[in-house]
């Protein structure tokens, strides 16, 4: 945990990445596009990195963090203009600044039928993420009733491992073999309540 390099992108004002360090984390690194948000979380700890960035263009190295957490960040991009242009802009880059074998943990209210071709790079590019996902029930809260719609009565956290490239050598045959023996196929685990 103490070597994790982990990236916070769209931290706005949560405490997650001050808690990851207080976890044991020796290396988190927020981000947030909103300049009220990250000197408002300078403030709130200073002992923090935060930084002004948009996703869509991170200003670090290739295979900078073994962990990025986007926590509500997809939903929001897919809120604005270009939704799909800036979704597969920032799984770029998100898979750009991760090293070989590092994993993006995506959590969003979207669930698999609208969010994993986004994953799968369907778009515009082509990524070499392992995809699984978690099913989480929202929690509810004693003494009120609200009534949702199922599919969003539910959390999904998508865990998506960065495979190393494979040799410049293997033609794409052999390519296609790896990739059925390794297994493409996401799992899905579903908890409840």
């Amino acid at each position: 945990k103490e070597k994790c390099r982990v990236l916070v992108p769209g931290c706005g004002t949560s405490s997650l990445s001050a808690d990851m360090v207080k976890d044991g984390y020796g290396s988190v690194t927020s981000i947030d596009w909103s300049e009220i948000c990250i000197e408002n979380m300078r403030e709130k700890d200073p002992k923090g990195s935060y930084e002004v960035m948009n996703v869509e263009d991170l200003a670090y190295e290739d295979d900078s963090f073994d962990l990025v957490i986007a926590k509500g960040v997809i939903d929001s991009i897919i809120c604005g203009e270009n939704s799909v242009h800036a979704v597969a802009t920032a799984l770029r880059e998100f898979h750009r600044v991760l090293t070989d074998n590092g994993t993006l943990i995506c959590v969003s209210y979207g669930s698999p039928d609208q969010r994993q071709w986004h994953f799968e790079g369907k778009v515009e590019n082509e990524f070499s993420w392992k995809v699984d996902w978690v099913t989480i029930p929202k929690p509810k809260i004693p003494n009120l009733d609200v009534t949702t719609k199922d599919d969003l009565s539910d959390h999904y956290i998508y865990i998506c491992q960065k495979r190393a490239p494979l040799p410049a050598a293997i033609s794409e045959e052999t390519e296609e073999q790896v990739e059925t023996e390794v297994g493409d196929s996401p799992r899905a685990v579903e908890y409840s309540s």
